[in-house]
């Protein structure tokens, strides 16, 4: 997809959920105290993702070993709270699309992963010492990242089935 639509996709989705600065200084300043716990709820969503057998049988389809992706979504997470959510960050959203849509995993399965990272994160959040004021604003910097990558990842399976609708309409 080119960069000018990504651009407007991420933009859009921003702005949307009034996603700003103050958001990305939230996210940075809890990172370090949720960084020693991103293991704990990566283990936490494969566990759930575990105990749903047609998505177990999609995975053992997928080429990677558990503690692959398991690598891979702490990784993930962990961008989640050090990302700069611009363009680049909407382009790996889009990469991780195109590679989730090659394997044949289906939306609602990323939905329902996002749904438990979001779950687990707001627990974790909950559990934490402080003002109730600041621990709400940084729950809520978090589920705002968390659903502008659930959004861009969505709006990105779209594109890319309308990219190969396109280009198989080309071949008529």
């Amino acid at each position: 997809m080119e960069r000018g639509k990504l651009n407007f996709m991420l933009n859009e989705v921003k702005l949307f959920l009034n996603f700003n600065d103050r958001d990305l200084v939230r996210l940075k300043r809890i990172h370090p105290t949720i960084k020693p716990l991103i293991p704990q709820i990566v283990g936490f969503v494969i566990k759930r993702i575990g105990a749903n057998p047609k998505l177990v049988s999609v995975i053992e389809n997928y080429p990677i070993p558990v503690e692959a992706a398991r690598t891979v979504f702490e990784n993930w997470l962990d961008q989640i709270f050090t990302s700069k959510y611009d363009a680049d960050f909407a382009r790996r959203t889009y990469e991780i699309a195109v590679a989730h849509e090659k394997a044949g995993i289906n939306p609602k399965y990323v939905t329902m992963a996002m749904g438990t990272f979001i779950l687990a994160i707001d627990f974790i959040v909950s559990k934490m010492v402080g003002q109730k004021d600041t621990l709400y604003a940084f729950s809520l910097s978090i589920k705002k990242a968390m659903l502008l990558n659930l959004t861009l990842m969505t709006q990105s399976y779209e594109e890319i089935k309308r990219d190969r609708i396109i280009q198989s309409l080309e071949h008529v």
